[in-house]
């Protein structure tokens, strides 16, 4: 099976490993950066280059599966004010590879990551007609509706202005402190999909 231009991924490498990803790790998420997108990864880039943003991936073998990015910092200081509040966005598994982990794999780390930096609040945006990802998100902790909103300013159109979107609630989480013998998920694996539980992620 081949993964978004990566090459095969074999049942040796079904292993996960999330970690902080760069602006060249673009190139190995074509599966969801179609040249639609362009502007919006320009922009993801310089915020990257900038420290305002950071990319975590999933990688198996030699594929890259899955994304999340942590905003520090929007406009919109509801979404991330630089000092306690981050917003995550663009999170994204690679349909070949859902149901395996990683969608919460990578949540883990990035929350993770988020109280690393002394930040002590999340938000995400989940599309009001996707009741069942509410649902999720809830079981992840996003429980705090803030807003909606129908503009998504970290997607651009082609003239580089934000996005009219699909109504979407931004919803927000409290994080807990973090305890200092708590697994580092940059360590977590996963076994092959035959060796899991029927429904288990």
């Amino acid at each position: 099976m081949t993964i978004g231009g990566d090459g095969p991924c074999t049942e040796e490498e079904w292993r996960m490993r999330f970690r902080q990803g760069n602006p060249e790790d673009f190139l190995r998420l074509d599966w969801a950066w179609p040249r639609a997108h362009s502007r919006t990864q320009r922009l993801f880039t310089e915020r990257m280059e900038a420290g305002t943003q950071e990319l975590w991936v999933c990688e198996r073998g030699a594929c890259l599966v899955g994304e999340l990015h942590i905003v520090w910092q929007a406009d919109d200081p509801e979404e991330a004010d630089g000092s306690k509040r981050a917003y995550l966005c663009a999170f994204r598994v690679q349909p070949e590879h859902q149901g395996n982990g990683i969608g919460g794999g990578l949540m883990r780390r990035a929350l993770v990551r988020i109280r690393e930096k002394g930040f002590r609040e999340a938000t995400i945006g989940v599309e009001e007609r996707e009741p069942g990802l509410q649902n999720v998100y809830a079981s992840w902790g996003f429980s705090t509706w803030i807003k909606t909103c129908s503009i998504d300013p970290h997607c651009l159109d082609d003239w580089g202005l934000p996005r009219a979107s699909a109504p979407y609630r931004l919803l927000l989480q409290t994080l807990p402190e973090i305890e200092e013998e708590e697994q580092d998920p940059d360590e977590a694996v996963s076994s092959p999909p035959s060796a899991r539980k029927k429904g288990e992620q």
